[in-house]
Formats: C-alpha cells, structure tokens, sequence
C-alpha cells in the first residue's frame, strides 16, 4: 500500500550530513570550546593570583581549604551514619567528631598539603 521513497542522496552518492546526536553538532562544539576557554582562564587567574601571595598567605589558604575538607568530610560520614548512632552516644560524638576534624585539619593535613605543594609555593 504505502511505498517506500527511494533516498536519492544515497543513490547520487551524497552522504547525509545529518549529526546523530547533540555532540555532532555545530552549536555543540562551538560551545563546548567557549567553555573551554572559559575555564582555562579562570584556572589561569587562580594560578596568577596564587602566585603573587605571600607565603604566609598561601599557607593559610591551604590551611583554610584543609579544614573545610575536612570537616566536610565528617559531617559527611555523620550524616551518613547518623541514624546508626545510639542517642546518648549522639550528643558528644557530633561536636567532638566536628573539633576533630577541625583540628585534624589545622594541624596534620594541612601540613601534609603543604609539604606536597613545597615546589609550588613561594619561598620566604
């Protein structure tokens, strides 16, 4: 009843220039390099102005980054296992887990983070 067309690109050996999916497309690629760009910069100026702090400067950022890490990660774990928890355990283990973190953070990985960055910070 219903016949099918014959596709006369094939036939004239044309190709169908069609994208099969969003990433073929022009607007994708176009975009996708724009984002590119976007991010290489903004890691650009991130390095630049990391570079121009002072040691003390850049040691206290990557304190600051360590505790928040840290404590990130704990509250993390807590949330996770909180409703395991017993109730009378609850109540000191959270605020003790969190000056834990804190102080964790301060002062071990904080230098281990630093030790590690020794060829990128700046010296005295």
């Amino acid at each position: 009843m219903f016949k099918k067309k014959a596709n006369t690109n094939k036939s004239a050996g044309v190709k169908n220039s069609a994208p099969k999916n969003i990433v073929e497309t022009k607007a994708w690629q176009a975009s996708s390099k724009g984002i590119g760009r976007l991010f290489s910069n903004y890691k650009n100026v991130l390095s630049t102005s990391f570079k121009r702090m002072s040691r003390p400067d850049q040691e206290a950022l990557v304190t600051r980054a360590s505790i928040i890490v840290s404590m990130g990660v704990t509250a993390l774990i807590l949330a996770l296992f909180y409703p395991l928890i017993p109730r009378l355990i609850r109540i000191p283990l959270v605020p003790a887990a969190l000056v834990f973190a804190w102080w964790a953070g301060k002062n071990f990985i904080s230098a281990v983070v630093i030790g590690r960055l020794e060829g990128i910070l700046n010296q005295e």
